[in-house]
């Protein structure tokens, strides 16, 4: 609100008030997990300026199997799960502007699998993964293991004497 308070004036006169849509700037960052295959913009191209009433698209995307998109950040706040998000200047919107942080952080993260090796009755296993420390899974024994997309993974089973490898 803007008040004006004028005095002794002798002639009419005329005032004009000119209001202006305050401009945000909208700025991605990633979390550098791998800038290559993991990148964020924002469109249109270039349009990184948001005014009230308008709205920008925020755009994450991975070109290898090996990463999965996790959600935009501002801060530590989760703000979308989705990987295209359409930033409005709006009511709606009205905490999230008001902060002036408009830095958004597309997270990224590796995609990996949770594996279950289990050895039969009469034999054992050693799992060996990227060429570490071998582990073993004994005999009727269960291991939960988890793997990312890319990793290699060499079993080397042993039977008990008197048995031999049926499947696996």
């Amino acid at each position: 609100v803007y008040t004006a308070t004028i005095s002794n004036f002798t002639t009419d006169f005329e005032i004009a008030l000119t209001a202006e849509a305050r401009r945000f700037t909208v700025t991605v960052i990633t979390n550098n997990l791998d800038p290559v295959s993991c990148t964020a913009t924002v469109s249109p191209d270039g349009e990184n300026n948001l005014v009230f009433g308008s709205s920008v698209k925020l755009n994450a995307s991975v070109s290898d199997d090996t990463y999965r998109f996790i959600g935009w950040y501002q801060g530590e706040t989760l703000i979308s799960e989705k990987a295209e998000y359409d930033l409005e200047a709006n009511e709606a919107n009205k905490t999230l502007l008001e902060s002036g942080n408009l830095e958004f952080e597309a997270r990224f993260d590796y995609n990996s699998v949770d594996l279950t090796f289990t050895s039969g009755l009469h034999g054992s296993m050693l799992v060996t993964i990227n060429e570490e420390e071998p582990f073993a899974v004994g005999a009727g024994s269960t291991l939960e293991q988890t793997v990312f997309v890319g990793d290699r993974i060499v079993f080397t089973f042993k039977p008990d004497v008197g048995y031999e490898i049926d499947t696996f």
